[in-house]
């Protein structure tokens, strides 16, 4: 695969998008992150590049707790929007339930995520993100299967 995969990030606070921008540095030739402090800004570009036929993201890691709204709300209007542009869900990004609160990913999972994988805030990394986004075929599987990577399922 020529392109790199499209993976925008969704969390309020600095330190975790610094944490989760570190997570990719092993694949940094196969993926380009957008990091998203407000999700404003998130629905606001999502809803402009869908209107607009631009590139969209392939994988969406959110978080629960946002400023201006809950994870749910947002991936609600997610949905909503890519319903409205008629979208096929195969050409949706997979949306990742990125929260330290396992009920709080329970509760994005209700709402439609694809799929959960835990923070653990104060650390360098992400363990989960560097498992699951390790490979490019990691990565494809993912995107296909729309479910975290497994290692030996190829």
């Amino acid at each position: 695969m020529s392109e790199r995969y499209q993976i925008w990030v969704v969390d309020d606070k600095p330190a975790n998008l610094l944490m989760i921008e570190r997570s990719f540095e092993t694949v940094r030739a196969l993926v380009e992150l957008r990091l998203f402090e407000d999700v404003r800004e998130f629905m606001a570009t999502l809803e402009r590049d869908l209107k607009r036929s631009a590139a969209l993201p392939d994988f969406v890691l959110l978080d629960f707790f946002l400023r201006w709204m809950h994870g749910h709300q947002a991936l609600t209007r997610v949905l909503q929007c890519y319903r409205a542009a008629a979208t096929p869900k195969s050409q949706r990004a997979v949306v990742i339930a990125h929260s330290s609160h396992p009920n709080a990913s329970a509760l994005l999972l209700r709402y439609g995520a694809d799929f959960s994988l835990p923070k653990v805030k104060g650390l360098p990394t992400s363990a989960a993100l560097e498992h699951n986004f390790c490979s490019a075929a990691a990565l494809a599987w993912m995107r296909e299967q729309r479910q975290a990577w497994q290692m030996n399922a190829l």
